[in-house]
């Protein structure tokens, strides 16, 4: 679909900078194809962050709305609608408040891009943030003008009139599906309730036997390690952990995403479960940029010394992270649709020998239960890849796949790990997923990415 996407593009670019006239919502046009035709080749070609092709967009979305305004604001009959062959009728005041506030977002955007207004420090943002109050003051003045100067009793009563039919269409649709919702999920809530209260009655040893019985198993042959959070309460000294202060060589510096802004440290971890002798002994670190993941890899945690944040980064709370081996389930062919995961507890309960009767013996929903093992989370009724820290085998793709090669030696580098959302802020997005890969010749570089749902 690329290039059928890109020629679409550069066609209607073409075609609106040559049409005639040129007035400033047709420019603008023309810029937004134009930029979107740069966006479409610099996604495919260059792959990294195009915060700026956005706000270009946004900045031209923004002409156009203004030169509407600019056209609306010496009449009087804006809220007119004129009909062909229909006597014109009284509108409402709707569309005028729909473009006050697209154009006060796109112009949000265009000078921030995706950090909100008045954030940060120095000189810059405080101009910036000048220029943003200016400009939304100035809109707000001239679109209320227009507003001012249409304005009636009768418009006022077609809009108000509006606004309540629409309100009541979304309540009276919103009650059907709430009630349709709540008699479709009655019986699974009651099981989910049920199956939690299984769980919570399993004692801390039986778990641990349970888990270990899993381990054991899997160690016997292939498997990749899942990491599971070990204490909610934390451990700021655990070598594997989420949040916290991370590990790093000594005298060096905080890491920086494109934008020069520090990143905010996610979690540190072993490579043992990958399957190569470059990763037997390292170690990763993950921050989370404004638009990227940052990746450190070390040789090994003894030269490494815990480094403070800089002042302003938000620092998470320290979560130790313990590993658990995992089989690795072969595909049995392109019709099956478990493809490879080590997460389909039903193939677990039926593989690893005594757990499915053991689980079953402590309730009637053994696989439920057994999600909610895996993760150490009461709250995990189903768990899946999105809600996991894998580290060897191959990726579990939500998207497509990345093919990424080295830089250095152009090699394709190698899977390591991939990781959830490990905050409740979902940090990576809807349902995000981080996968980090990285070079057998050279395992100090490491890329990574995020795809979302």
């Amino acid at each position: 679909m690329f290039w059928p996407a890109i020629i679409a593009a550069c066609f209607v670019s073409i075609s609106l900078s040559q049409a005639e006239p040129h007035n400033v919502a047709q420019v603008a046009g023309a810029a937004l194809a134009w930029i979107v035709t740069v966006s479409l080749g610099w996604t495919r070609w260059v792959g990294r962050s195009a915060t700026w092709l956005g706000q270009l967009a946004a900045a031209a979305g923004a002409l156009i709305l203004v030169a509407l305004i600019h056209d609306w604001l010496p009449r009087t009959d804006v809220f007119v609608i004129y009909r062909r062959n229909c006597p014109p009728r009284m509108g409402s005041f709707w569309p005028l408040c729909f473009a006050w506030v697209g154009g006060a977002g796109l112009q949000t955007f265009a000078l921030w891009g995706r950090r909100l207004p008045l954030r940060g420090t120095g000189a810059a943002p405080r101009l910036r943030a000048v220029a943003w109050w200016s400009l939304m003051i100035a809109w707000t003045l001239v679109c209320a003008l227009v507003f001012v100067r249409n304005i009636n009793a009768v418009a006022l009563g077609v809009s108000l009139r509006g606004a309540a039919e629409v309100l009541g269409i979304l309540l009276g649709a919103g009650g059907i599906l709430a009630g349709l919702l709540w008699l479709s999920t009655r019986s699974e809530s009651k099981a989910r309730r049920k199956a939690l209260a299984d769980y919570q009655a399993i004692g801390a040893a039986t778990r641990a036997a349970l888990l270990a019985l899993i381990d054991s198993h899997a160690r016997r042959g292939t498997f990749r390690l899942l990491y599971r959070i070990a204490s909610e309460k934390g451990d700021a000294h655990s070598l594997a952990r989420v949040g916290g202060e991370p590990l790093a060589g000594p005298d060096e510096m905080w890491p920086l995403d494109d934008e020069g802004q520090p990143g905010k440290f996610l979690l540190q971890l072993p490579l043992a479960g990958v399957a190569h002798p470059a990763w037997n002994d390292r170690w990763l670190t993950i921050y989370l940029g404004q638009h990227e993941l940052l990746v450190r890899s070390y040789p090994g945690a003894a030269d490494l010394v815990v480094t403070a944040a800089p002042n302003g980064v938000t620092k998470l709370a320290a979560r130790a992270l313990e590993p658990l081996a995992m089989p690795i389930m072969e595909s049995l062919g392109d019709d099956d649709e478990r493809g490879h995961g080590a997460l389909d507890g039903a193939w677990l309960l039926e593989t690893v020998p005594g757990l499915g009767k053991r689980l079953s013996a402590l309730t009637a929903q053994p696989l439920r239960v057994l999600s909610m093992l895996l993760d150490g989370d009461d709250a995990i009724a189903d768990f899946a890849v999105e809600n996991a820290i894998l580290v060897g085998g191959e990726p579990e793709l939500i998207q497509g796949p990345h093919e990424p090669h080295c830089e250095l030696c152009q090699a394709p580098m190698r899977f390591l790990l991939q990781f959830c959302d490990v905050t409740d802020n979902d940090e990576l997005g809807d349902c995000g997923v981080g996968y980090v890969y990285g070079c057998d010749a050279h395992p100090e570089h490491c890329r990574a990415f995020v795809d979302c749902y």
